[in-house]
This record gives C-alpha cells, sequence and structure tokens, in this order.
C-alpha cells in the first residue's frame, strides 16, 4: 500500500509540473494604454511591457488663409521586457466647421533611431517624411496600424497643419471658421519578439 502512495504521489507531482512548464510556456502579458487625453502623460504597463506617450490636444479658430501650425508629440517603449509593441496612430474627436474642406491640410514626419515608425496601411505618404499632404479629415481616422517600436526607442513625430491661401478661390466662406482633434495611440496588446 505504501508503495501505492508513493507512485500515486510520484504521478501527481509529475502532472502538476508538466502542467506548470507548459503553463510558463505558454505566458503572455498584455499591453495596455491607460488614461485619458487630458493628462499630461499617459502610460500603460501589464506586467513588463509599457509604452508612454504625451497626448495631443488641437483646438484650433478664427484663423486666415495662409496660417500653419506645427506640434510635436513622442511614444515611446518604456518596457522593461526586451520586446517591441506595435500601436495604431489616430485622430480623433475631430471637429471641423470647414466648408471647403479640402483648404485645410496637414502632413507628418516621424523620427526613430531604430528606423522607420510608420506601420502599415498608412495614410500619411509611405516615407513618413512629411512630403505627402493631407486634408483634414471631417471624422475620426487610423492613420496607420502596426507601428513597431523596440525596447528603449522613442518615436518622434512632427505634425503640421495649414490653411491654404487659394489666390483663384474665394474663401470668405470659411475665414474665422475652426477645427479640432486628439492625436493618440492604441496598443491593443499587441507586442513581437
Amino acid at each position: 500500500m505504501k508503495k501505492k502512495n508513493i507512485i500515486f504521489i510520484g504521478i501527481i507531482v509529475s502532472i502538476l509540473l508538466l502542467i506548470s512548464l507548459i503553463g510558463t510556456t505558454f505566458a503572455y502579458y498584455i499591453a495596455k494604454i491607460s488614461g485619458t487625453p487630458s493628462t499630461t502623460n499617459v502610460s500603460g504597463n501589464t506586467g513588463n511591457l509599457a509604452l508612454t506617450y504625451t497626448p495631443l490636444n488641437i483646438t484650433v479658430s478664427d484663423i486666415l488663409p495662409g496660417w500653419t501650425l506645427e506640434k510635436n508629440f513622442t511614444v515611446k517603449n518604456t518596457s522593461t521586457a526586451d520586446k517591441s509593441l506595435t500601436y495604431d496612430l489616430i485622430l480623433q474627436n475631430i471637429s471641423n466647421t470647414f466648408t471647403r474642406q479640402q483648404d485645410i491640410v496637414f502632413k507628418i514626419t516621424c523620427k526613430s533611431s531604430s528606423g522607420t515608425c510608420l506601420g502599415s496601411g498608412t495614410k500619411i505618404g509611405t516615407s513618413g517624411d512629411g512630403t505627402t499632404e493631407l486634408q483634414f479629415p471631417a471624422s475620426d481616422v487610423t492613420l496607420f496600424t502596426s507601428s513597431s517600436i523596440p525596447k528603449g526607442v522613442t518615436h518622434t513625430y512632427s505634425i503640421y497643419f495649414r490653411y491654404k491661401n487659394e489666390a483663384t478661390t474665394d474663401q470668405q466662406a470659411d475665414m474665422l471658421k475652426s477645427f479640432k482633434t486628439t492625436v493618440t495611440i492604441s496598443s491593443n496588446g499587441k507586442y513581437t519578439y
């Protein structure tokens, strides 16, 4: 009887060790961004994975043709784990009171010590060098998805806005109009090895 108990306990311990090994092997972390765009710095952290960015709220009113504005923001992988995280860049909470919406344009540049900042499905040009000017949208838009950012790397963005001065077009209806947006990111729990 004693020998059967020892064998039974040995089998149970072996099964528990196997389950523990499998569980550890398939463990994963989910990175989420928390906070609101009204705070100065927003950080997300689950386990050892974290993205930090400074949200960018833009509200502009009473502008005239020829007006320009440049704003900067950063996204940094502050993880302690040696993982690359991915994120999407989004313009949200958009309000645009312009009648001739094609006259309000923007472009984005991005610099990174690790190479490119762009993800897939980019709507800001293929190179991220700010050469592609886009019409400011009338509703929320994802500018690109799945931008990869290695541990310790910072992506530094500049976003430029411009109210075109169309000399041959009557722009009087849109003088002193306004627009606003929030530039934000979403990680959706994505990471790569």
